[in-house]
C-alpha cells in the first residue's frame, strides 16, 4: 500500500495526470482510505513540488502540471467525501469597515 502512496506521489511531481488517475483507483480498490490517499499520495506530491519551485529546481509550467494531475486525483475521490452530508462547522466572513 504504501508503494502505490509513492506511486501516487512521484506520479504527480512528474505531472502525470493519467497515471495518477490510475494509482488512485487502485489504491481504493487496494482498500486505502481516501484520506491516506489524499494525505500520504496527492499532498505529499504537491508539496514536494512546491518545495522544488521554491528552491527554483522547476517552473511555473511543472507546478501547473502537478496541480493538474492533482485534480484529477482529487476528482477521483471527490464522490467518497460526498456521501458525508453532516455539516462540519460553520465559516463566518467578514471585513471590517472603511478597511
Amino acid at each position: 500500500m504504501m508503494k502505490l502512496l509513492h506511486e501516487i506521489s512521484e506520479e504527480l511531481e512528474l505531472g502525470h495526470a493519467v497515471q495518477v488517475k490510475k494509482k488512485v483507483l487502485a489504491a481504493i480498490e487496494e482498500g486505502t482510505s481516501p484520506d491516506q490517499i489524499l494525505k500520504e499520495g496527492l499532498l505529499r506530491g504537491l508539496d514536494h513540488i512546491g518545495k522544488q519551485f521554491r528552491e527554483s529546481e522547476v517552473g511555473i509550467p511543472e507546478v501547473l502540471l502537478a496541480a493538474r494531475a492533482m485534480n484529477t486525483g482529487i476528482r477521483v475521490l471527490k464522490p467518497f467525501y460526498d456521501k458525508t452530508k453532516e455539516p462540519r462547522g460553520k465559516i463566518c466572513v467578514g471585513t471590517v469597515q472603511g478597511d
